[in-house]
């Protein structure tokens, strides 16, 4: 069910009557108007709303005062008393639609709230009332990511941290995802989910300030640069660390004969000086590597 039709069920059940949404009205105008006049009756009432999706937005990002602040998370401790909770960030390869939102509410659960960044980036804050583990949160992830791709057709990007049980860790878990999925495509690209904790030694990588970063690559590398090679040597490389280090099984992974894959990894020794069958020179070259895809904000 969608927050459209949750309040409109809502509305019905309330006051006893259908109301009806004029075509041609914005998704967001008219949640809005809905939720406000579900919320008027509950207030008459003595109930509290439930925090404005506006306002928790801004809240994540650090831009209310710390009173309004104070406020937002204590209307999210009400909300998700006694609850898990975790966020999904998430890119998406089109527009938001129905069909997105329609998808994202059926499988966050209740409470949840879609926070829109823009129309192709969302921020999710979902119930984590049935996720047990960090291996159960990535799965709830995958199966959201190709439900967008199967039945919206939209391709999406989704980044996690964990599940928390104090509204005071959200913005710790929110800022932690978009980082997963800011280090994650640069290092791991093509991949649809990215997890903060999986990140190791790219999160360390990270952290290193520009002049750092560049100082390990002209220790490593001197003016040799990764960024300088064709696209086949660079899934030439990816590869080989990919498959441990295995000749036979990086030549068998890229089609190519075990002696093509030799001419190309002797060709990078003599680029580099470093020769990435021995244990030592992978490791610099894959730190080297990582850091120079890294590289800039």
């Amino acid at each position: 069910m969608t927050e459209k039709e949750r309040l409109l069920a809502q509305i019905e059940e309330k006051y006893g009557i259908p109301i009806a949404i004029p075509d041609g009205v914005d998704e967001e105008a008219a949640v809005k108007a809905l939720t406000k006049m579900a919320g008027d009756e509950g207030e008459a009432a003595g109930s509290r709303p439930e925090p404005e999706d506006a306002k928790i937005l801004q809240y994540l990002e650090g831009k209310q005062p710390p009173e309004e602040a104070a406020r937002t998370e204590e209307a999210l401790e009400r909300e998700y008393a006694g609850i898990r909770a975790t966020i999904y960030r998430i890119r998406l390869a089109a527009p938001t639609n129905e069909d997105v939102r329609r998808i994202i509410f059926g499988l966050a659960g209740e409470p949840s709230h879609l926070l829109k960044k823009s129309e192709k980036e969302l921020i999710v804050i979902a119930s984590a009332a049935d996720i047990r583990t960090a291996e159960d949160l990535k799965e709830r992830a995958v199966e959201l990511a190709d439900t967008l791709a199967a039945d919206a057709m939209i391709g999406a990007v989704i980044s996690v941290d964990t599940s928390i049980n104090k509204m005071q860790e959200l913005r710790k878990i929110n800022a932690q995802a978009e980082l997963a999925v800011i280090i994650g495509t640069r290092i791991n690209p093509g991949e649809t989910v990215y997890v903060y904790n999986e990140l190791g030694t790219g999160k360390m990588l990270y952290r290193l300030t520009q002049e750092e970063k560049e100082e390990f690559l002209t220790d490593t590398l001197g003016s040799f640069r990764f960024a300088g090679l064709d696209q086949e040597m660079q899934m030439t490389i990816r590869t080989f660390f990919d498959a441990d280090l295995s000749v036979t099984e990086t030549a068998r992974r890229l089609y190519i004969h075990r002696n093509t894959l030799i001419y190309r990894i002797d060709k990078l020794y003599k680029l580099t000086g470093l020769d990435i069958r021995r244990f030592n020179d992978a490791v610099a070259a894959r730190l080297a590597f990582m850091v120079e895809l890294l590289m800039g904000d």
